[in-house]
């Protein structure tokens, strides 16, 4: 839902309105991404998210656009939104014939996003450190990475909210 505050314009998206967008025809998803698409062009780092994973799937125009929703990642990423840089850092790890790989990049995005407290990414750049891909091999990075991505892992299960029924 997009909100005037103040000369902004804000997107704020439920995550029950995501599950409903996720259970709709194929048909529907092209009007589903032009609202992230608008949250995005407004300046919202998870309404890029949610448009690149749309673009990345095929559900725009029936074909995975891979490019396309890596500048989705990527504006997104640019905008604060962790998962975003997540995501972009995957489609370089991985790379493709759209995305060439690119250890490099994937290691600086990350980066960025173990250091808003996203433990794959931390589990990422462990990883890297392990194998000396995109970055100089370090065990000894590798272990901090790997203990700070358990650390938040630990940290988010401790804050979850349980379901409580009255008696």
């Amino acid at each position: 839902m997009l909100r005037k505050q103040g000369g902004s314009t804000k997107i704020t998206v439920s995550r029950t309105s995501l599950a409903k967008a996720a259970t709709r025809p194929k048909a529907k998803f092209p009007e589903v991404y032009r609202y992230f698409q608008t949250g995005c062009d407004n300046g919202c780092g998870d309404a890029c998210l949610q448009a690149g994973l749309i673009y990345g799937s095929g559900y725009v125009d029936g074909k995975k656009d891979k490019k396309c929703a890596l500048q989705y990642f990527e504006k997104g990423c640019d905008l604060d939104c962790t998962k975003s840089c997540y995501q972009a850092s995957g489609l370089y790890i991985k790379g493709s014939d759209e995305v060439p790989k690119d250890m490099k990049k994937a290691f600086q995005l990350s980066l960025k996003a173990c250091d808003k407290e996203n433990a794959y990414a931390c589990q990422n750049l462990s990883l890297m450190y392990k194998s000396g891909k995109g970055v100089t091999k370090d065990l000894n990075a590798a272990a901090r990475y790997q203990k700070i991505a358990l650390d938040i892992q630990e940290a988010h299960k401790k804050t979850q909210n349980t379901i409580k029924f009255s008696e």
